[in-house]
C-alpha cells in the first residue's frame, strides 16, 4: 500500500495538540486532504476526551457498598434455596389439604350419625381407626396452622424487601 502524506503533517499535528493551528497552517489544511483527516480525526478524539472527563464515576466507597450488597444478596438467595423450595411443598400441600377438606365436606355427610355414638368413638380410638369426625378436624387443624406459617413467612418476606430497599436509597 503507497502512503502519499503530506510533508506538513507533523507541523499540523503539533499545532493541534498544542491548540495554536495559526492562519499558514490552516490555509494549507483548507487544501490538503490529508491534514484535514488529521483535524477531524483530531477534533473528534478531543471531544470524546471531554466528554469522557465530563462524565465521572461516583464515589467508590458507593461502588464498593452496591457491590457488597449484591454480594450478599447472592449469597442469601443461594442460602434461602432450600426454605425456599420448603414453601413451595407447603403452598401444594395447604393446596391438597384444602382440596380434600372441600370434597370431603361436599360428600354426603356419612360420618354425622356415628358423631354421637361415643363408644363408636371410642373403639376406634382404642383400636388406632380414626373416625372421619376426627380427621375432619385434624385437618382443619392442619390448615390453619400451614395458613398462620404462610402469613408468618410472607410478613417476614415484605420485612427484608423493605430493609433492602432502604439500604439501596
Amino acid at each position: 500500500m503507497n502512503d502519499f502524506g503530506c510533508d506538513r503533517e507533523e507541523s499540523v499535528s503539533e499545532a493541534l495538540r498544542s491548540g495554536d493551528l495559526n492562519p499558514d497552517l490552516l490555509s494549507h489544511v483548507s487544501e490538503c486532504a490529508t491534514c484535514a483527516d488529521l483535524v477531524l480525526v483530531s477534533q473528534f478524539l478531543q471531544d470524546e476526551a471531554r466528554a469522557a472527563s465530563e462524565s465521572a464515576l461516583p464515589d467508590a466507597s458507593i461502588i464498593w457498598r452496591k457491590a457488597q450488597l449484591r454480594t450478599r444478596r447472592e449469597a442469601l438467595a443461594s442460602a434461602t434455596l432450600p426454605i425456599r423450595v420448603a414453601r413451595g411443598v407447603a403452598a401444594v400441600a395447604t393446596f391438597v389439604a384444602t382440596l380434600w377438606l372441600v370434597v370431603s365436606i361436599m360428600k354426603p355427610f356419612s360420618w354425622l350419625p356415628d358423631a354421637g355414638n361415643y363408644r363408636l368413638a371410642a373403639e376406634h380410638i382404642l383400636t388406632g381407626q380414626p373416625t372421619a369426625r376426627w380427621v375432619l378436624i385434624g385437618g382443619l387443624c392442619t390448615l390453619m396452622c400451614a395458613c398462620a406459617g404462610a402469613f408468618y413467612l410472607l410478613r417476614e418476606d415484605a420485612a427484608e424487601a423493605r430493609a433492602h430497599r432502604e439500604l439501596l436509597s
